[in-house]
């Protein structure tokens, strides 16, 4: 499949240290145009962006293990071992994402922004997070974390649920359509109930 002309728009975010965070997120540009909810949170995105809270908690913070993990098969893992990501350094994942953006018929979207405001969160605190790979099949959406030692993560499953949590929210499609996986190119785990 043709997916057509890939459009970005890069976020900054200020780190409580002062540090700058860049996340490029990048769809295709025919998603924007077309008439479901995920398309229209997507394009909302695009066009104006996140609300910029002083105060919240990213999903990779979430210090305690909230979320159950089964190792599964999946394509994601041949995609990873192609992407050839290994010696990038901290350009793993941005090599991941464009291989994928290129080579898998099923991903959307890289670095999707995700918020919830803090009256929604059970813990009162604003969260916000960047997707690092949106795919869509034709019975689900799968919200995919890329970890490079992913047999070693502790949180991710946690991290997934909450990202999960967020996309629900703000496209309203049911959670039992969404599955979230994280992977590298030896495994991948997918969060459980």
């Amino acid at each position: 499949m043709e997916k057509g002309t890939i459009i970005e728009r890069v976020f900054t975010r200020q780190t409580s240290t002062g540090f700058e965070l860049r996340y490029s997120f990048r769809t295709y540009e025919f998603i924007l145009n077309r008439q479901d909810e995920l398309d229209a949170y997507l394009a909302t995105c695009f066009e104006i962006g996140i609300p910029d809270f002083e105060e919240f908690e990213s999903p990779s913070q979430c210090s305690t293990p909230i979320a159950k993990i089964e190792k599964v098969e999946s394509d994601l893992i041949a995609l990873a071992l192609a992407a050839d990501y290994r010696g990038k350094g901290r350009q793993q994942h941005e090599v991941v994402q464009n291989y994928l953006m290129e080579h898998d018929p099923h991903m959307i979207a890289m670095e999707v922004p995700l918020y919830m405001f803090a009256k929604e969160t059970p813990n009162k605190k604003h969260w916000v997070g960047h997707l690092d790979i949106l795919r869509v099949f034709p019975d689900k959406y799968q919200i995919v974390d890329f970890k490079p030692k992913a047999n070693k993560e502790k949180k991710a499953g946690s991290q997934l649920l909450r990202y999960m949590l967020m996309f629900q929210k703000r496209t309203g499609i049911p959670f039992d359509l969404i599955e979230g996986i994280y992977f590298d190119d030896m495994d991948a785990y997918k969060v459980t109930f």
